[in-house]
């Protein structure tokens, strides 16, 4: 549950009959995949005027932790391979998985990724859980280095099945080597925005979810 305890899974084809006499002093082509699917976090705020920092993010809800990957390898002549998966999934238990920053993240006025470090979380390709729900702690600062500075704790939790892209269409299923960005976004009146797209790895078109 812990980012920085968390491993990489990766996978190459197989190779193939490479030898001196056929290859001479080519390299061998390995070419390496991502077992799993990633998620990270990002944020942005639109009034400069306000300050806001996160203090604490977690993602929660029931989730399968445990399966078998199978690289499915065909033993043929070529450098092919078969399709790779996962299979005889475990039951989904209930788990909380939480970034790793121990200080508070300043939100800015870009859209800023947290780093790997501090926020990737590594999970196995599933079915996104019907109570999947992100659940961010965050102060807002309002009139910052002035008398009238004013400093507020907030809670807000969201489920992932609320997230939809821009044209409708929503994530339901975390895939194998795609990276699943959820940003976000403080604006004026309050609002809150949750933006999650998928970049890095596989880019999927962007999710927009507004929380009044």
């Amino acid at each position: 549950a812990n980012a920085n305890n968390q491993y990489d899974l990766m996978y190459s084809d197989r190779v193939i009959d490479r030898n001196k006499t056929n290859n001479g002093h080519s390299s061998v082509p390995l070419v390496f995949y991502h077992a799993l699917s990633s998620i990270v976090f990002s944020t942005e705020k639109e009034d400069e005027n306000v300050k806001y920092e996160i203090t604490n993010l977690k993602l929660h809800g029931d989730f399968i932790q445990q399966a078998d990957f199978n690289q499915n390898i065909v033993e043929t002549t070529d450098l092919t391979s078969g399709v790779a998966m996962w299979e005889d999934f475990a039951a989904a238990t209930t788990a909380d998985f939480n970034p790793s920053f121990t200080s508070p993240v300043e939100v800015t006025t870009v859209p800023t990724q947290f780093t790997q470090k501090e926020s990737a979380l590594l999970l196995i390709p599933q079915a996104v859980p019907v109570n999947a729900a992100i659940t961010v702690t965050y102060t807002k600062t309002t009139h910052p280095g002035t008398p009238d500075e004013k400093v507020m704790t907030n809670n807000a939790t969201i489920l992932l099945s609320d997230f939809a892209q821009e044209n409708g269409n929503k994530i339901n299923t975390w895939e194998m080597g795609k990276r699943y960005v959820y940003r976000i976004a403080f604006g004026q009146n309050k609002r809150i925005y949750f933006e999650p797209s998928t970049t890095d790895w596989i880019q999927e078109s962007t999710l927009i979810h507004v929380i009044q």
